[in-house]
C-alpha cells in the first residue's frame, strides 16, 4: 500500500496547476480541511486558503503544512522557537536570518515589532514581502556569515534546506552576497534587536560569528541546531553553545521536538 500511495503522490506531482490545485483542494474537502491552494497568475506563487486566512506560498507541494489551518502551523512555529519565554512589545526589532515566505514574521508582527527579514531564496523573498510587508521589497535577498563576500549558496528550496555549506541533491548552485550582522546594522545596532532567530542550514556558527561584534544589543537568541550541517548532515549546538556562552548568553529554553535552543544575554533584565 505505501508503494502505491508514494506513486499517486508522484503522478499527482506531475499535474499542471490548473488540474492539481482543483484536485487536492478537493482531496482535502473530501478528508475535512477546510483548505485550499490557487495558482497566482503570472507568478510562480500559490495561495492558500483556510477559514478565511490566506498566505501566499511558493512551492505546491509544501501547502500540506496548514492541513490543520494557517493559524495552527504559526503557533506551532512560535512554539518551535520556544517564542513563549520571550516577551515581545510594539517597536521591539525582530531579525529573521532564514525567513523562508515570512510565516515568522506573519507570527511575531501580532506584536506590532519591526521584523526584518534575511532570505536567500528569490521565489520565497518575494512570498516573504508579500505576506509580511504588503508586497514592498523589503525582504534582505542575502546570505549571513561571519564576513562580507560572495559564495556559493546550494540551493534546495522544495524542502528549504539551501545552505551556503555543501549539501546533497542540492537542486542549483549560484553565487550569493554574504554579510555580517553586525555589518548590515553598523551603529543602528544600538537602538537594539529584542529577538534574533537563526536558521541557516548548518551554517548557524558563522552567523553569530558575523553577529559577535553586536551581541551587547541583543536580548535573545533563538537557534536551529539541527542536523543540517554538510554533507554528513551534523548539528550545530556544541559550536553555537560554546559561541553564545563565551559571549555573556546563557541557554534558558529548548524544545524538545527539535534541535532549538533559545539563550537570552545574562544582563538582559527583561
Amino acid at each position: 500500500m505505501p508503494r502505491v500511495s508514494s506513486m499517486k503522490s508522484a503522478l499527482t506531482a506531475l499535474l499542471p496547476n490548473a488540474v492539481y490545485c482543483p484536485l487536492v483542494t478537493l482531496q482535502n474537502s473530501l478528508r475535512g480541511y477546510d483548505l485550499k491552494i490557487e495558482p497566482v497568475p503570472e507568478t510562480n506563487h500559490f495561495v492558500i486558503t483556510h477559514s478565511g486566512q490566506s498566505l501566499t506560498i511558493a512551492r505546491r507541494n509544501r501547502y500540506w503544512y496548514y492541513k490543520r489551518g494557517i493559524h495552527a502551523r504559526l503557533e506551532t512555529l512560535g512554539a518551535d522557537y520556544e517564542l513563549s519565554k520571550v516577551s515581545l512589545s510594539p517597536g521591539d526589532r525582530v531579525v529573521d536570518c532564514g525567513a523562508n515566505i515570512g510565516e515568522f514574521g506573519v507570527w511575531v508582527k501580532q506584536f506590532d515589532v519591526d521584523y526584518i527579514a534575511f532570505e536567500p531564496e528569490q521565489l520565497e523573498a518575494e512570498c516573504c514581502d508579500i505576506n509580511v510587508y504588503d508586497g514592498a521589497k523589503k525582504t534582505h535577498r542575502l546570505g549571513l556569515w561571519c564576513e562580507n563576500t560572495t559564495l556559493k549558496f546550494y540551493s534546495k528550496p522544495d524542502s528549504a534546506d539551501g545552505s551556503l555549506i555543501e549539501t546533497n541533491d542540492y537542486a542549483a548552485l549560484h553565487q550569493l552576497e554574504v554579510v555580517t550582522l553586525a555589518s548590515h546594522f553598523g551603529d543602528d545596532a544600538t537602538k537594539g534587536i529584542r529577538l534574533f532567530k537563526v536558521e541557516a542550514e548548518g551554517a548557524e556558527p558563522e552567523v553569530l560569528q558575523g553577529a559577535l561584534p553586536i551581541l551587547e544589543y541583543i536580548d535573545y537568541i533563538s537557534v536551529d541546531c539541527g542536523y543540517e550541517r554538510g554533507i554528513d548532515n551534523q548539528p550545530t549546538f556544541i559550536e553555537v553553545n560554546e559561541i553564545l556562552t563565551q559571549n555573556n548568553f546563557e541557554l534558558i529554553s529548548q524544545n524538545s521536538n527539535r534541535m532549538v535552543f533559545l539563550f537570552k544575554r545574562r544582563d538582559c533584565t527583561t
